[in-house]
């Protein structure tokens, strides 16, 4: 990479923090005295179980327990990165959304680095490898075109780049800093197993090795996936190129054995805890029909082909692995597991490598420099106008947008004197409530997120009867005392739920009273009245 490669890199990643933090700069310019932007636009409730995390860390944990369910149980190594960023966050005194958004000042351009140094790796050609730093780091796939025709807005039924990041890497740095770090480490796995596969290189077996750790720790389906593409090109060059079949199997054991402890440990938490089998049955991603991804990756597929035709004529160093990358993903994305989505991450750096390599060849033969340039504006300008209706859409969701995008200052006010005293305990309180709670501090409630409340409908239709006029009180204490719950959270989200009035409950205490928001300590739970 030459110092005008690097600052290419550094321009394009300064360009994709600026245009994704738009609409997060504006609701948090948007904020008044009454409200206050909560930090997220889209999967608000996912960015808000993310801030929970960081909530344990700065509380002084280490081990990740669920905030959103009421049982007890043992807590596990995981979402180390969110742990260590609230521990970070607490020390430099910025507010848990502050140190997640500060984050993506990091994440994001780290991502960018090792695309381009994927890439470079492929391709000596400068202009393909900005092509492609292009292509990955700002465009998409039709799902433009799916809204200009007035098509449905159904989660699992719309193009894949409208909803699903692992698909985009420009949606996964709009959305949460884990992601475009994720993806990097990634990247950077391949790049180095895949040069120590087949040179033998022991520096880049290291890196590849702490790259496949790191990754492992953030995603652990990641790691088993590149081994699946790595084994079948493996396959591919000892069929076609006579490659030494165990030199190269024991290359690739190498790098992913520092991460198969972790990986074990992984599943055999997420099977055996039942928080987090719960946690795993509940979290279920699959895929969508495949038209949806088609549409989702658009002409990018079209450009690979392009790529992988052009490349195969002039022999590309390795180009093979790249197709086998692009073929194996459709076919594991459909293989039966509850994660099936999960598989598509990263996929598009495969694509715009060979798409970059196709464009630069299709337009590299036409004579006229103007109509060279001209198309290819066209083409790059195109493939980013979903990005572009991401963006917009989301700018267009914050003016007049209340809960959950904004939350009302004495919600927080109330939230924020609950976590003062209720540290580790239990709160019962609506989901929408529920969500938000632990956001501010280490409590845990009632519910508050599909997947990581064990038994999410359940809980739901529990929290409705308990807030219902009819229900009988025997019946509430009955609860309380089953999911050892400490407090209550009496807000419009709850009133909505019912008409009981927790005040004229004697086994309930009034302890907090301000602007709508009343917290109620249960008799024999402790803590202080706010008076």
């Amino acid at each position: 990479m030459t110092p005008r490669e690097w600052r290419f890199v550094a321009i394009a990643s300064l360009t994709l923090l600026l245009v994704t933090s738009i609409p997060y700069v504006v609701g948090f310019w948007m904020s008044d005295a009454d409200r206050i932007f909560g930090g997220f636009v889209y999967a608000v409730e996912d960015g808000n179980s993310y801030l929970a995390k960081m909530q344990t860390g700065a509380a002084g944990h280490w081990l990740f327990h669920l905030a959103y369910t009421p049982e007890p149980h043992l807590g596990g190594l995981f979402f180390l990165y969110y742990i260590l960023l609230g521990k970070l966050s607490r020390f430099l005194g910025l507010s848990m959304v502050a140190g997640l958004h500060l984050s993506r000042v990091f994440s994001v351009p780290f991502g960018m680095y090792c695309y381009y140094r994927f890439i470079a790796y492929w391709t000596p050609n400068r202009a393909v490898r900005k092509l492609g730093c292009t292509l990955f780091g700002f465009t998409a796939g039709l799902g433009w075109l799916w809204i200009a025709l007035g098509r449905g807005l159904t989660l699992g039924a719309i193009p894949v780049d409208l909803w699903v990041p692992d698909a985009s890497y420009f949606f996964s740095a709009f959305l949460f800093p884990h992601l475009p770090l994720a993806q990097g480490l990634y990247l950077l796995f391949l790049t180095n197993a895949f040069d120590y596969i087949s040179t033998g290189r022991g520096h880049s077996g290291t890196s590849a090795a702490l790259a496949g750790l790191l990754v492992s720790l953030i995603h652990p389906y990641t790691l088993p996936v590149a081994g699946v593409i790595l084994g079948l090109f493996i396959g591919v060059e000892v069929i076609c190129r006579r490659w030494r079949l165990w030199p190269a199997v024991a290359r690739l054991a190498l790098v992913t054995v520092p991460s198969a402890p972790y990986l074990a440990y992984t599943v055999v938490v997420f099977w055996t805890n039942p928080a987090f089998r719960s946690w795993r049955e509940q979290s279920q991603t699959v895929s969508p029909s495949p038209i949806h991804y088609a549409l989702g990756m658009g002409l990018i597929l079209i450009w690979a082909a392009v790529g992988a035709v052009y490349g195969g004529r002039s022999r590309v160093r390795h180009i093979g692995f790249l197709v086998t990358w692009a073929v194996a993903v459709p076919v594991l994305a459909y293989v039966p597991s509850s994660i099936q989505r999960r598989f598509t991450d990263g996929y598009q750096a495969p694509l715009t490598v060979l798409g970059a390599w196709g464009m630069w060849n299709v337009l590299t033969q036409l004579q006229r420099p103007r109509v060279r340039r001209g198309l290819l504006t066209f083409c790059v300008g195109s493939m980013t106008l979903t990005n572009v209706l991401l963006v917009a859409s989301a700018l267009a969701l914050l003016p007049g947008s209340n809960e959950p995008i904004f939350r009302p200052t004495m919600e927080q006010r109330a939230a924020d004197w609950l976590v003062q005293h209720a540290q580790g305990q239990v709160v019962l309180s609506s989901y929408t409530s529920g969500n938000y709670l632990p956001t501010r501090g280490a409590v845990r409630v009632f519910l508050g997120h599909g997947p990581e409340t064990m038994h999410s409908s359940k809980k739901r239709a529990l929290a409705g009867r308990f807030f219902d006029l009819e229900t009988d009180d025997a019946w509430r204490r009955r609860l309380i005392a089953e999911y050892d719950v400490r407090w209550v959270w009496w807000g419009p989200w709850e009133r909505a739920l019912g008409d009981f009035d927790p005040g004229q409950a004697t086994y309930l205490r009034q302890m907090y009273d301000r602007g709508g928001y009343v917290v109620y300590g249960v008799e024999g739970g402790g803590g202080e009245v706010d008076r």
